[in-house]
């Protein structure tokens, strides 16, 4: 359950990633705007792999269900925030650059 409310936290912040930045979208070329959406295409299945398989493995190593379910969060929240950050450079990167 934890999983399924993480990548929905996931996916409303790369909305929210594309609401803050629609200007430089809409500014940018066709180049670089596809590149955008296909990092953050990329970056969702990467993101979903992970979150299942991840969630998978840790589920085979540790038998208390407390501790899974506290080591799936800290697994998924750790591979929010990367995938975030990367996609945050991005966007500033192209922001600063116009």
């Amino acid at each position: 359950m934890s999983s399924v409310f993480l990548m929905v936290v996931f996916v409303l912040s790369l909305l929210y990633l594309l609401v803050k930045y629609r200007t430089t979208l809409k500014n940018i070329g066709i180049g670089p705007l596809i590149g955008v959406v296909a990092l953050m295409v990329i970056s969702l299945v990467a993101a979903s792999l992970t979150f299942y398989y991840g969630g998978q493995w840790v589920g085979e190593t540790i038998e208390n269900i407390y501790l899974l379910v506290i080591v799936q969060f800290v697994i998924l929240l750790a591979v929010i925030v990367v995938f975030l950050g990367i996609l945050t450079k991005i966007l500033k990167s192209l922001s600063d650059y116009e």
